[in-house]
């Protein structure tokens, strides 16, 4: 399982999530997103791929259940594309940032 466990350091994080640093330690103190891990005895921290991943498919199905979400994102997948992505993460299967969710898990 180990061997399967990323790290994502605040390089990596930001182009994800596009939130800045006082946003995500303002989200991490409210307890709505996943907390970071200390990667050294310095100020080396990171936060594991999976739970970020997670909390991505989680805000999603958030908006899908809103009925006041737009009927498509700027990026152009339907609802029904990012119904899969959801339905794929909740049932066992690993979120994958740059899977094509219209041809299912």
């Amino acid at each position: 399982m180990l061997r399967e466990t990323k790290i994502l350091r605040w390089a990596e994080l930001k182009p994800i999530l596009g939130l800045s640093r006082m946003t995500i330690y303002r989200l991490e103190s409210a307890g709505e997103f996943p907390k970071r891990i200390q990667l050294g005895s310095g100020n080396s921290v990171g936060w594991l791929e999976h739970e970020v991943e997670q909390w991505l498919a989680d805000r999603i199905a958030n908006r899908i259940e809103d009925d006041g979400a737009p009927a498509q994102p700027d990026d152009g997948h339907s609802k029904q594309v990012m119904q899969r992505m959801v339905d794929c993460v909740n049932s066992g299967y690993p979120y994958k940032m740059n899977h094509d969710y219209r041809k299912g898990c």
